[in-house]
């Protein structure tokens, strides 16, 4: 569906629109993949330019899990927004790195210690630290714009130590930023842009706000995006 300009309600205009390809969850809790087909994301993505959108996030769990994700990606690079990649960079296949490379595309992880067994606490994944760093190693190494998230987590976490292994990476220090508000993934809307930067979440729900104050709109399963952030949102408190 497309929605034309006189159509539009400019506090509604979409500017940027995040995508939960899958939910967060520690191992070995598996990812349901079987909410939403991929071409469902795909008519969102076409739908939230239309409305104005020039940026699209994916985000949620972790996106490049989610099998029809380079699928998706391919889609959302021939719509043209800009796109930003939330990732733990831990499972990054060939094919991955070569639409990273886009020049549309930019990439964000979390980063929690220099020290692997802190880190491997944290995420309760063995061996995500090596695989993270090797890959953070390897996005520079391509060129690919990255931004670090480093989390606090934990008490006593090696804040500093995290940050000083970046920089010895190659991360530039205004792509390094120390976030301790929280232990989610991907960054909250702002409160008073929210109408404009809507999250799909992976049952469909359209989701305004920051987390955990979301307020659901709808359901892209049963309206169009567009008549969506034109009606009143709920509140409807997260699990």
């Amino acid at each position: 569906m497309i929605i034309t300009p006189a159509r539009r309600d400019p506090t509604r205009t979409v500017t940027h629109i995040t995508l939960e390809l899958t939910t967060p969850c520690r191992p070995p809790c598996p990812v349901d993949h079987a909410l939403m087909p991929p071409e469902t994301w795909c008519r969102i993505i076409t739908e939230a330019v239309e409305l104005g959108a020039d940026s699209v996030r994916f985000a949620g769990g972790e996106p490049t899990a989610h099998p029809a994700f380079t699928e998706v990606l391919c889609h959302t690079i021939r719509a043209r927004p800009d796109i930003e990649v939330v990732t733990d960079l831990i499972h990054v296949t060939r094919c991955h790195w070569t639409l990273f490379t886009h020049e549309r595309v930019r990439l964000a992880t979390r980063w929690y210690s220099d020290a692997p067994v802190q880190r491997e606490a944290i995420t309760h994944r063995s061996g995500s630290h090596i695989r993270t760093r090797t890959n953070i190693v390897t996005a520079l190494g391509l060129h690919i714009p990255l931004r670090v998230d480093i989390v606090e987590t934990v008490p006593d976490q090696r804040i500093g130590a995290a940050r000083a292994e970046l920089l010895l990476l190659g991360v530039p220090p205004d792509h390094i930023a120390v976030d301790r508000r929280r232990s989610g993934i991907g960054r909250p809307n702002p409160p008073r842009l929210a109408a404009t930067y809507p999250t799909i979440l992976t049952n469909g729900d359209v989701a305004t706000g920051p987390i955990p104050h979301r307020l659901i709109t709808g359901n892209v399963l049963r309206h169009p995006l567009g008549e969506i952030l034109a009606t009143p949102a709920t509140s409807i408190p997260e699990p």
